[in-house]
C-alpha cells in the first residue's frame, strides 16, 4: 500500500497524481504548452545541427578552393584563411587566425592591406587590387579581391578576400 500525499488539490496515489477534474484542463493546457515547447526546442536543435553541419562542409570547401580565401573581422583580425591562403602567405594558421594583419605582417606588408579593407569599405562595394611581390627573385602578380561585408542592419560585419595568382595569366603560354 502506497502513502497517499496531498499536494495543495493534487493527490499522489500509486506514484501517480490524481488531478481533481476542476483543474484538469489547467493541466491539459499546461502540457500542451510544455509539449509546444519541447517540440519548439528540438526543432530549433535539428536546425542548428543542420546549420553547423551545412557551415561544416562549406567550410570543406573553401578550405579546398584553388584561390587563396581569407575573411576578417571589421578591425582587420583573420578569422578565417584557408589553404592556398596559408601557402601564399606562408604562415601557419595559428599565427594568422585571432590576430590583426599588423600583428601578423611588417608594416611593408600590412599597411596596404589595411588601406584595400579601408577602401572597400569606403566604397561599400568588392575591390580588384593587382599587388605583386618579389618570391625568390621572380615576380609574383596577385589580384586580390576584396569584398565588404554587411548585416542586415547596413553595419559592416566582415571582410572577404580572395587571391588569386595571375603572374602567367597574360603570357602566351599561361
Amino acid at each position: 500500500m502506497h502513502p497517499i500525499v496531498i499536494y495543495g488539490d493534487e493527490v499522489m496515489r500509486n506514484d501517480v497524481f490524481y488531478v481533481p477534474p476542476e483543474r484538469y484542463s489547467a493541466y491539459v493546457t499546461a502540457e500542451a504548452r510544455l509539449e509546444r515547447m519541447l517540440d519548439g526546442l528540438l526543432a530549433h536543435q535539428e536546425v542548428r545541427r543542420s546549420l553547423q553541419l551545412a557551415e561544416e562542409r562549406f567550410r570543406t570547401t573553401i578550405d579546398l578552393m584553388p584561390s587563396a580565401y581569407c575573411t576578417f573581422d571589421p578591425s582587420g583580425r583573420f578569422t578565417f584563411v584557408n589553404r592556398e591562403a596559408l601557402k601564399l602567405l606562408g604562415k601557419p594558421r595559428e599565427q594568422m587566425v585571432g590576430h590583426s594583419i599588423e600583428e601578423v605582417y611588417d608594416s611593408a606588408i600590412a599597411g596596404p592591406i589595411i588601406g584595400w579593407l579601408k577602401q572597400a569599405a569606403a566604397t561599400r562595394a568588392a575591390t580588384l587590387v593587382r599587388a605583386s611581390r618579389d618570391v625568390n627573385g621572380r615576380l609574383q602578380v596577385l589580384d586580390v579581391y576584396v569584398i565588404p561585408v554587411y548585416d542586415e542592419d547596413d553595419v559592416l560585419t566582415m571582410f572577404l578576400t580572395i587571391t588569386n595568382d595571375v603572374t602567367d595569366a597574360d603570357s602566351p603560354s599561361g
